[in-house]
């Protein structure tokens, strides 16, 4: 991959076996970086698990030019058959770091890291945070597995009951938002879940339970300075409302679905039982409960339905029991939403290897 900015940065570094490139745009900030990525590829090596003789690290402004250049090469592909890449090229450009590989052939794979979404997130020189994002993005080609590649092979379908689609609202634009909105959560909740939550699991029995927890406690703290932004979100949907450009129902559902991708943070609480840290899995479940808590009630119970679910995943998972664990969340998510008045249909399969 190459970027469209002059390169500031240019090294070699020699791991055991392992040749590690650093490519990067950045003017400061990045020596402290590739002592991360080093720390993170000598202790996997340790492990005795590691396909890859050659990593490139990228450390850019901005993953903007590499998100056009993938887009370039797979116009028509909505997720890479590379390394999975949840979210697809689209979501590239906000991510903070970003693991590219080739299912067929482990033995590259190439890293890269967006300061500007770093610094986003406040997160850019937060060592631990960075150790833990680089430690999470190398665990995924480490734990490839059955599992992981029938996951990426589920599909969901999303759309407006019956009784729904005849009126009025059902073609708006309002609806139609909905409608994508909860797709791309049921991605989250569903299609990736399996390989976040195994990714997640080797970082903690590598040893980075510190780092780990100390990004999602911030993570926790962004969610919570996102509290206003809920409020103003409340408000505009409220105005919408009062000049007959919105139903209630909708807005009410449109604010649920809002508060839902919180929920999320069920998987990092899974993440640390899954992985027998339990004491660090009640303190976080706490506080991500009285954080929930300030949102919707649906979502505390959803939050609970989803940690239960994701405790019961089982590397073993075949085809039929992966889908029949993907729909009762698909239908808790759905039923979520037909308790403000608005009904779904819905369905989640498994299509042809991808």
């Amino acid at each position: 991959m190459s970027t469209t900015r002059p390169v500031t940065h240019l090294s070699l570094h020699r791991i055991a076996g392992t040749e590690l490139r650093v490519v990067g745009d950045v003017e400061t900030g990045v020596l402290p970086v590739i002592d991360l990525e080093e720390t993170t590829v000598r202790r996997y090596i340790g492990l005795g698990h590691w396909p890859h003789r050659w990593v490139t690290l990228f450390i850019l402004q901005d993953l903007a030019p590499l998100a056009r250049q993938l887009r370039e090469q797979n116009p028509n592909e909505a997720e890479l058959s590379t390394g999975g890449l949840p979210g697809g090229v689209a979501d590239m450009s906000s991510r903070p770091v970003v693991c590219i590989y080739d299912l067929t052939d482990l033995a590259n794979c190439q890293v890269f890291i967006s300061q500007q979404a770093l610094s986003r997130a406040e997160l850019w020189g937060d060592t631990l945070a960075v150790q833990a994002l680089l430690a999470h993005e190398h665990a995924h080609p480490l734990t490839e597995n059955a599992l992981t590649r029938l996951s990426r092979q589920l599909r969901a379908e999303l759309a407006l009951a019956p009784q729904f689609e005849a009126q009025a609202f059902s073609s708006s634009p309002a609806a139609t938002s909905l409608v994508s909105w909860l797709g791309r959560l049921v991605d989250e909740f569903v299609r990736y879940a399996p390989r976040e939550l195994l990714a997640n699991e080797l970082v903690l029995r590598a040893g980075w339970t510190d780092a780990l927890a100390h990004l999602d406690r911030r993570t926790l703290s962004l969610a919570l300075q996102d509290l206003r932004g809920r409020e103003q979100l409340a408000n505009l949907l409220k105005q919408q409302v009062e000049q007959e450009g919105l139903t209630p129902t909708l807005a009410a559902a449109h604010l649920l679905s809002a508060d839902l991708r919180h929920a999320n943070l069920a998987l990092e609480v899974a993440s640390f039982a899954r992985a027998g840290q339990e004491s660090v899995a009640r303190q976080l479940d706490g506080d991500v409960r009285s954080f929930l808590a300030q949102l919707d009630p649906q979502v505390v119970s959803f939050y609970t339905f989803l940690i239960d679910q994701y405790m019961d995943l089982e590397i073993e998972y075949g085809p039929e029991q992966l889908v029949a664990w993907g729909q009762a969340i698909l239908q808790a998510l759905t039923g979520a939403i037909t308790a403000k008045g608005l009904q779904l249909a819905s369905r989640l399969y498994l299509v042809q290897g991808t």
